[in-house]
């Protein structure tokens, strides 16, 4: 998975470092609470992370998951949290390099975010 956390710059314009640095605490949190100990969570830098995991049935599962916590968040702490999550699955090309599926998450992460800030910009 390649995550991406929504409006940090705007964070931290408006409410300061402290804010942003707040969410980014959040949304680790929140990432690896979801996966096991022997998955992989790392913030790669800046507003984004990516999640190294196996034995998943598919990457919509895992997807379906990841959007009920984040909601489950917001309602439970009252705190925005907004995560553009795209995925890769090496299993249905296992030849790929890690790389490669890197840059397959980001796009597919990227489609997520304008897809969504598209419906916002409508709803």
């Amino acid at each position: 998975l390649y995550v991406d956390l929504d409006y940090l710059k705007l964070a931290n314009d408006r409410f300061g470092h402290a804010a942003g640095d707040g969410m980014l605490v959040d949304a680790a949190d929140l990432l690896k609470s979801l996966f096991r100990t022997t998955d992989v969570v790392a913030r790669i830098g800046g507003d984004e992370f990516v999640v190294l995991a196996s034995h998943y049935s598919t990457s919509e599962e895992v997807l379906n998951r990841l959007d009920k916590a984040q909601q489950s968040f917001q309602k439970r702490t009252g705190r925005p949290l907004s995560l553009s999550v795209g995925a890769a699955e090496s299993s249905l090309q296992p030849d790929q390099s890690l790389e490669q599926l890197l840059t397959q998450a980001d796009a597919a992460m990227y489609a997520n975010k304008c897809s969504r800030r598209r419906l916002q910009a409508v709803g």
